[in-house]
């Protein structure tokens, strides 16, 4: 068995992160990068259907798109979020 942690900005900066950091972060990529990113998580999560999303796709999704933290970092310090293979 692997596992992998993740953390989410707050966990990593002791804040949340805003709209106006977001566009000013996304600004640096053109919009047809940013659409076909965004498209490609609503396919693999497949936020389209009723009832919900794909949530056993989230762990694949993470993966692929996320390094996991060096395994030095303590998860039980920051609450965070493991995938489990």
């Amino acid at each position: 068995m692997q596992v992998q942690t993740y953390a989410t900005f707050e966990e990593m900066f002791g804040r949340k992160s805003s709209l106006d950091e977001l566009i000013r972060d996304l600004k640096h990529f053109s919009r047809w990068s940013v659409l076909f990113t965004c498209s490609i998580i609503g396919i693999v999560l497949k936020l389209w259907e009723r009832g919900g999303w794909a949530k056993e796709n989230y762990d694949v999704l993470i993966d692929v798109a996320f390094e996991p933290l060096p395994s030095v970092v303590d998860p039980r310090r920051f609450g965070l979020i493991s995938t489990y293979q």
